[in-house]
């Protein structure tokens, strides 16, 4: 578990996807940091987290809310991204008390919220192909494909595309997160 900024300011918990940890909301952690306590775990099986007997939301969830319970902390703000966006809704079901808001970023409800993918998107994103095309994309593509994610026009500057064709899809559902934003350079800022 990792804590950035004042703990007495309001918690923020941010819950990562699949295949990703904590460590993926590092770009934004810095601006949120400066008004909230937020708070990162690494899901079970995932980042510095041993592997769990079982992944199933409802009781990711309630692991979750027993770390709430031990920091004692109340009506959080939860923001989920991906699959950790069913986990947040699970918690919010599970125990209102601890979530007073609940954030959902390139997620559903549930997962029956999503809507399906094409056969012909889902044989040419998923192995053996995927990896293998991910690699040939240009410059051009990927601007493309964030601008498609993101649901509006952006400005994709060169370091973003460098960031997008380095970890793949990844970098792709963050800037989900900035939606709210003029440019994804605002979102990410750099060292």
């Amino acid at each position: 578990m990792v804590h950035d900024g004042p703990r007495e300011a309001p918690p923020l918990v941010l819950i990562h996807g699949s295949g990703a940890s904590g460590s993926s909301w590092d770009p934004v952690v810095p601006a949120l940091a400066s008004r909230y306590h937020v708070i990162r775990i690494d899901l079970p099986g995932h980042g510095q987290s041993p592997p769990a007997p079982s992944y199933d939301v409802p009781e990711q969830a309630a692991g979750l809310a027993a770390v709430l319970d031990e920091l004692g902390l109340r009506r959080v703000t939860v923001a989920g991204h991906s699959s950790g966006g069913y986990i947040g809704t699970a918690l919010a079901e599970q125990r209102p008390d601890l979530v007073g808001a609940l954030a959902l970023i390139s997620s559903g409800p549930s997962h029956d919220a999503l809507l399906p993918r094409p056969i012909l998107l889902r044989v040419l994103i998923g192995p053996p192909l995927g990896p293998l095309l991910w690699r040939i994309r240009s410059d051009a593509m990927l601007r493309r494909g964030v601008t498609a994610v993101c649901n509006r026009p952006v400005d994709v500057p060169d370091d973003l595309v460098a960031d997008v064709r380095g970890i793949g899809y990844r970098t792709l559902g963050r800037c989900c997160a900035t939606t709210a934003r003029t440019s994804p350079r605002d979102a990410y800022p750099r060292a």
